[in-house]
């Protein structure tokens, strides 16, 4: 059988991304996850959210707590950070290696720990 895949959209000012990629990294031992390539792609989310209109996350938002998940329905203050520039490093890092893209791919892992780490 040909193995599972999934492929992370990565930003580093989104928590859903953040807890995502948590799961992702820290249960790779677990069976589930043992037979499942994970490609992380970077991706700018306000480039997203003026494609698709902020009311989009804001309903969910707002479905998210009728399910009991605690979230605030006003965003904090100075909520979301500038994060072009992150991301346009971690493409960056994605694209610069012309060899295997699992190099690429522990590259943009190894930066992701990091951001995240001290975020």
């Amino acid at each position: 059988m040909a193995r599972l895949k999934i492929t992370l959209y990565v930003n580093t000012v989104s928590p859903f991304a953040y807890k995502a990629y948590y799961i992702l990294r820290t249960n790779r031992s677990d069976k589930m996850f043992k037979s499942v390539d994970v490609t992380y792609m970077p991706v700018f989310l306000s480039g997203l959210m003026k494609k698709v209109s902020p009311l989009i996350p804001n309903i969910a938002r707002i479905e998210l707590t009728m399910y009991i998940v605690p979230l605030c329905l006003q965003m904090p203050p100075n909520f979301p950070p500038l994060t072009l520039y992150i991301i346009r490093t971690l493409c960056a890092l994605k694209h610069s290696d012309p060899r295997f893209s699992t190099l690429k791919q522990e590259k943009l892992v190894r930066a992701l720990n990091h951001l995240f780490t001290r975020y």
